[in-house]
């Protein structure tokens, strides 16, 4: 027993130095790596909320500015936290001197996490029954109210079809 014990000490099974340090970089590296990536998500979630954010609040904004008339939607810039929006308009549809739609381009800049973030949305508005079948057809059933009154019976014209004899889609014949 006793000599089994001695040559054991003796061997010197042990660890060198070399192998310390370089189980140590190797644990330093994997544990760097672990802290990184728990960082980026930490910082990828912020700035997914951050943009959700921003688009929940972009979307509040165009929700607010359709609801004023085509006329009165202007081109501007506003605060609201921090979150700074840049309204203009890139291009209007008129009929008939009258402005009935415009394409309105919504930008929303904030500072994020990882710096300054920008979101952009392109969204085209028009003046609210303009140049809907709705309304056409309600133009329509009161020109024929008219020409009743007028005595002229001739059913009228729907879908687009302008042949007076045919209420119907186009191209289908009665």
């Amino acid at each position: 027993m006793r000599g089994l014990f001695f040559e054991l000490k003796d061997k010197n099974e042990g660890f060198t130095l070399v192998e310390t340090l370089v189980s140590i970089v190797i644990l330093s590296i994997s544990l760097f790596s672990i802290a990184a990536l728990v960082t980026g998500a930490v910082a990828l979630q912020v700035t997914l909320k951050e943009k959700e954010e921003a688009m929940i609040k972009a979307a509040s904004e165009l929700k607010e500015i359709e609801s004023l008339a085509i006329e009165e939607i202007q081109g501007g810039s506003r605060v609201i936290g921090k979150y700074t929006f840049q309204l203009s308009i890139d291009g209007e549809e008129s009929t008939g001197g009258k402005i009935v739609g415009k394409t309105l381009r919504l930008r929303v800049s904030w500072a994020g996490v990882n710096g300054g973030k920008v979101l952009e949305i392109v969204r085209c508005v028009s003046s609210s029954g303009e140049q809907t079948r709705g309304k056409r057809l309600r133009g329509e059933q009161n020109q024929q109210q008219e020409q009743q009154q007028q005595g002229d019976t001739r059913p009228g014209h729907g879908y687009g079809d302008t042949n007076h004899e045919h209420t119907g889609p186009p191209g289908q014949q009665p």
